[in-house]
């Protein structure tokens, strides 16, 4: 069941990567163009960007493992062994219980259902006798994600509880976010200067 796959925020990642992009263009153009202090000021806060695009799209995901979860979310990492595993839901976002602790996972947020749910394989399939509730509910992917790791979990030992939960500062998305508010504030201090 568990093949090491990774969920991760879609919409950050293209943001962020449209971002880098942009701020490659811009860091460019100002390099070509401006003086001395425009191109500090410029590229000091695409660089305060660029690490925020990072902590913010690219950082964040939920990654299964043969030995649990782990779940990165922007400042903190939690690694959740199947046997922890009590419960997993879906309220804004995927939440993941282990008894009394419960870890929110920002790379999968609450999505839109993306359609009905069909019996049978390929297009067109249809149930053979009327459709049930649960047959023509929406699906969203955080239902599918929340779905997966239910299964997994169940397979591999969980929903009992257990002890082996721990969760961590995330030292590179705090320090990018650190240096992203002083290149920021650097930024703004050469621009202030005259």
């Amino acid at each position: 069941m568990v093949n090491g796959q990774t969920h991760r925020l879609v919409l950050g990642q293209v943001l962020a990567w449209a971002w880098f992009a942009t701020a490659a263009f811009f860091a460019v153009d100002a390099v070509r163009r401006a003086d001395g202090r425009t191109v500090a000021v410029v590229l000091l806060t695409l660089l305060a960007g660029s690490l925020v695009a990072v902590v913010f799209g690219l950082r964040p995901a939920v990654v299964e493992a043969a030995h649990g979860l782990v779940v990165r979310n922007p400042v903190r990492t939690t690694h959740l062994p199947w046997a922890a595993v009590t419960h997993v839901d879906v309220t804004d976002v995927l939440r993941v219980h282990a008894g009394e602790t419960v870890v929110r996972c920002f790379a999968v947020p609450r999505t839109r259902a993306v359609g009905p749910r069909t019996i049978g394989s390929g297009l067109g399939a249809l149930p053979a006798a009327a459709p049930t509730e649960e047959q023509v509910r929406p699906v969203s992917r955080s239902d599918t994600v929340q779905a997966r790791l239910l299964a997994a979990a169940e397979q591999l030992g969980g929903l009992r509880g257990g002890p082996g939960v721990v969760s961590h500062w995330a030292w590179s998305g705090a320090g990018s976010l650190a240096a992203a508010v002083a290149s920021g504030l650097l930024a703004l201090l050469i621009a202030s200067t005259g």
